[in-house]
């Protein structure tokens, strides 16, 4: 049995003890384990945002807790608080979470730090495109050229598209947009977009446009689904292509044009038996009851009971998935009253409360424990329900999924569900309880395991020929990968798996194409069957020249617009 000083913020979390969470928080010694993971791999905030103690939250925030970092189970706070469905809570984590890329990005002897050392200035462009030999997709013509500087801190990147017109097929819109960041090295970023067609420019950060926070809350609004994407890399095989060519073939495709008509040969690599995983996390009926429950037993939610009744009456939830038996039944275990107290409130028609009437008669009253179908009075079973020794009905515990390795198949896979039985503070906390037990969010996921057919592939320029080499860029991709996978505040000697998986991954990868004497040119990677998106350099300098501070500098004849965004026309 594990004793009270295991885990203190997290059983208070549970008990949702916000006084005693204060009172913790403010031993400095307890206050170091704000961002630790529990048996099942939940940090405080997770299991907050998990089992809707909002008040919870809000403490461990102004605490200064973590939240970027990704559970055991993949999803960062933020996520968390999308499938909650609180539009508050959101838009605080997103203003958190980007405060957390500045404090990264500002961070002494950090990623940025490193670049500047061996590449203080530079200047790229670069072709973007979808080749495809599905005539459609060929048609559509997706390209586009970019342009990349850097000088010390500051940053610009050149787009020649303003959009996306995704009315009938779609098309990228023409256009001059730009992004601009400064880091002062005070410990701020400013973060500039900038329409150079019509001379007007926006600050999105520190200082967002409240029109552009409107457009990303209402992107999370009644979100049921979430998707997470990785690389299974574990069978990796790396394999440079011969040179040798054919009758009908040569090797001009491995002389690339760089700076102008200068030409460079290559190897071409090609990177073999990758696995993409996809995994999906839906939100369903009873995740929406186990979600709300604590409020319906503090005060009567009648929006959500609304919800919840009308999906009984209709007979299935939003997803289309049907309401059996066993879910109302389930509702009356955890809350006795909740049928008669709402027909008795009369929020429906008569045909509704009819419906209502004929389930409560054929369902409730033959399975009710009592005479008269449900218990006189629920008021001792609600304060039950507040105490540490029965916190009841918030939780789902989930198994640990296993996928078909098969590298030649792709399967799904759902998470086994175990049994709906209410879970103990005893139960989760027990150091002999190595079940990953996942508390109350999620209900279903799903994996998908695909198999890449079409190989990606480098084109390399040979040993020691060009000016620069991999590890020139490799503090850029980096930070693009910290980010993407939520570990700005994970460093490398955490036992941290993601991290691990990455970092082990790049230098094997380094290791494998001398990356320290050979320069990517040019990349494909396959998007789907027959389709590949492609990059490649056109230019590339080194030279403070290329990047004149000007280009940092938001023109003295654009106008503050903050209208400024890329468009999606739909």
């Amino acid at each position: 049995m594990a004793s009270e000083e295991t885990f203190p913020i997290h059983r208070c979390v549970f008990r949702n003890d916000t006084e005693g969470l204060t009172r913790i928080l403010k031993d400095e010694e307890i206050k170091k384990q704000i961002n630790s993971k529990d048996n099942h791999g939940n940090t405080p905030i997770h299991l907050a945002l998990m089992l809707d103690r909002r008040n919870c939250v809000l403490i461990l925030l102004r605490n200064g807790c973590d939240c970027v970092s990704r559970n055991n189970y993949g999803w960062n706070p933020l996520e968390e608080a999308t499938m909650l469905g609180d539009m508050d809570l959101i838009e605080k984590l997103a203003n958190l979470k980007l405060k957390a890329y500045n404090n990264y990005f500002n961070k002494k002897g950090g990623t940025l730090d490193a670049w500047n050392d061996i590449l203080p200035a530079v200047y790229f462009k670069t072709q973007i495109k979808f080749k495809s030999k599905i005539p459609l997709i060929d048609k559509v013509g997706i390209k586009d050229t970019q342009k990349f500087y850097k000088r010390g801190n500051n940053f610009r990147a050149d787009y020649g598209f303003s959009g996306i017109d995704l009315r009938g097929i779609p098309r990228m819109m023409k256009g001059s947009m730009s992004f601009i960041a400064n880091l002062d090295g005070r410990g701020m970023v400013r973060v500039y977009l900038l329409d150079n067609k019509a001379k007007r420019y926006t600050e999105i950060y520190p200082s967002m446009p409240q029109s552009m926070v409107e457009s990303y809350l209402k992107s999370k609004m009644d979100v049921k689904t979430l998707f997470k994407f990785y690389c299974d890399v574990t069978d990796l095989n790396i394999k440079k292509k011969s040179h040798k060519g054919s009758l009908f073939s040569s090797n001009k495709k491995r002389v690339i044009r760089i700076n102008g008509n200068k030409k460079y040969n290559t190897d071409v690599y090609k990177f073999k038996d990758i696995d993409m995983i996809i995994r999906k996390r839906d939100n369903d009926f009873k995740k929406l009851i186990d979600a709300n429950i604590h409020s319906l037993t503090n005060k009567r939610s009648t929006e959500f009971q609304d919800k919840v009744v009308k999906m009984i009456i209709r007979g299935s939830d939003d997803n289309g998935n049907p309401i059996v038996k066993s879910d109302i039944l389930y509702i009356n275990q955890l809350i006795p009253s909740y049928y008669s107290t709402y027909l008795k409130e009369n929020h429906l028609s008569g045909e509704e409360k009819k419906k209502l009437e004929e389930i409560y008669d054929t369902v409730i009253k033959p399975n009710s424990d009592v005479p008269g179908g449900e218990k006189a009075n629920d008021s001792n079973m609600i304060q039950n329900i507040k105490k540490s020794s029965n916190v009841t009905s918030m939780v789902h515990n989930l198994a640990g999924s296993v996928y078909n390795s098969s590298k030649k198949s792709s399967k799904s896979l759902k998470y086994e569900k175990t049994k709906k039985e209410p879970i103990t503070e005893e139960e989760y906390f027990n150091p002999e309880n190595k079940e990953s037990l996942h508390m109350g969010r999620v209900m279903e996921i799903n994996e998908e395991k695909k198999h890449l057919k079409t190989a990606f592939r480098m084109w390399l320029t040979k040993e020691n020929t060009f000016p620069l080499n991999f590890y020139h860029i490799k503090p850029f991709i980096d930070m693009i990968c910290i980010i993407l996978f939520d570990q700005v505040n994970v460093s490398i000697d955490e036992n941290n798996s993601d991290r691990a998986v990455y970092h082990n991954f790049i230098n094997y990868v380094l290791k494998e194409i001398n990356g320290s004497k050979r320069f990517p040119i040019k990349m494909e990677i396959p998007v789907f069957t027959g389709t590949v998106f492609q990059c490649k350099y056109i230019d590339l300098e080194t030279d403070e020249k290329c990047a004149p501070e000007s280009l940092f500098k938001i023109p003295s004849d654009y106008v503050y617009d903050e209208t400024v965004s890329f468009k999606f026309l739909k």
